[in-house]
């Protein structure tokens, strides 16, 4: 009896001694996880982050074009990581203020049109999704509204140069069967015709010319020679909008 109950003795200790070091091996993965962590608060945002929210703060007058086209020379060095950027980019499209919306709209344009990975990564990001969801918040302004809409619209009828990602075509019919108007395109159907059947300056104007358009529109024409009472009116109606 007494070799028995040794054994137990013998059998708890081995127990306690496995239980302990299951314990210290779990409060270490605990801190060294925790460590991971903080290092991660501590280390803030990525340079994609970083440049995006410099690109787009809600404090600039317009665009900052020399700003836009050095990020997609960074993205196209291979300097900063295109995936990175785009979700940055859609993380500020997500934000309800109306103008870092409509910067990261614009900064979105510039990227997919001097950066050859752009298309493919806004669509494995599902951007798309995002500027929907734009164009359906009733709170969203017109201008941003607008915005996405002629990107969506341009995109769509790109024809062959997006075959391969169908979900620019897609997105772009399903707004059109759901009965959104696109403006210029819609406008234009309710336009006075000269006798040629053209619709005045709009006739045969591209998206990308409507995309122009709007842009002179917030921020004014770049390159005029607009008064500075001018350039304070357009200052002030971007603030407004």
């Amino acid at each position: 009896m007494g070799d028995n109950l040794m054994d137990k003795v013998n059998a708890l200790g081995e127990r306690l001694k496995v239980s302990g070091a299951e314990v210290s091996r779990k409060m270490s993965a605990g801190v060294s996880n925790m460590s991971f962590k903080m290092k991660e608060f501590f280390q803030g945002q990525n340079m994609a982050d970083k440049i995006v929210d410099e690109a787009t703060l809600e404090t600039m007058d317009a665009p900052d074009w020399a700003t836009n086209l050095e990020i997609c020379d960074m993205v196209n060095t291979g300097n900063v990581n295109s995936i990175e950027l785009i979700r940055a980019i859609k993380r500020r499209i997500m934000l309800k203020n109306p103008r870092v919306q409509y910067l990261a709209l614009v900064l979105l344009e510039t990227v997919v049109k001097n950066c050859e990975k752009a298309f493919s990564e806004i669509a494995a990001e599902r951007v798309l999704d995002e500027m929907v969801k734009l164009i359906d918040d009733p709170q969203t302004v017109v201008n941003n509204r607008n915005k996405a809409l002629m990107l969506i619209e341009a995109w769509g009828e790109s024809g062959d140069e997006l075959r391969y990602l169908p979900v620019y075509e897609e997105t772009y019919k399903s707004l059109r069967s759901r009965g959104i108007r696109f403006p210029g395109r819609d406008d234009e159907k309710n336009s006075p015709r000269t006798k040629d059947g053209t619709v005045g300056k709009r006739a045969g104007s591209g998206a990308d010319e409507l995309l122009q358009d709007l842009d002179d529109m917030i921020f004014g024409k770049k390159g005029g020679t607009s008064s500075q009472q001018d350039r304070k009116e357009q200052k002030d109606d971007f603030i407004s909008f």
